[in-house]
């Protein structure tokens, strides 16, 4: 009989009243955890394309400094980018959207605008005079988009 009696307790399950409260409480969390998830994801969205931009301007500022300061063939103003054979053929150039070394469009960055100045900048250097500006470049690469988003990088090159 005592052997009846524990199994009948170990048997006994939930209650309706418990079963609605774990209901409700379970519901209470998951509202909690889809509000701050609604909050989260867009600056989580907003980090990725600032990460982007960044990483663009900087790809863009690689393949510009790679390039020799002093035009190699004597001409200036080369006619497209795959040609550009020195820093001071990409000032001026804006990509809208921005494109490969070679041409072609970038999958996925058609929101971003690439604009680049390269020029000659005054004599720099730790006292501020060791290289003459007719040896030195200062560029300027600026990555914007249709959502105000707008990253800057600057570069020296000298001769």
């Amino acid at each position: 009989m005592v052997l009846d009696n524990a199994i009948r307790r170990s048997q006994r399950g939930v209650t309706l009243i418990e079963l609605l409260l774990a209901i409700m409480i379970i519901a209470i969390a998951f509202t909690g955890l889809v509000s701050i998830s609604s909050v989260a994801l867009p600056a989580s969205a907003a980090a990725q394309r600032g990460a982007q931009a960044a990483a663009l301007a900087g790809a863009y500022l690689d393949e510009i400094s790679a390039k020799p300061f002093a035009d190699p063939d004597g001409i200036s103003g080369e006619a497209n980018r795959a040609q550009f054979d020195d820093v001071f053929d990409y000032d001026g150039l804006d990509d809208a959207p921005p494109r490969g070394a070679n041409g072609v469009v970038l999958p996925g960055l058609t929101s971003f605008r690439v604009t680049v100045t390269v020029a000659n900048t005054a004599s720099f250097g730790p006292t501020g005079g060791e290289v003459p500006a007719a040896d030195a470049a200062a560029i300027t690469v600026s990555v914007s988009s249709l959502d105000s988003l707008n990253v800057v990088l600057h570069a020296a090159v000298t001769r």
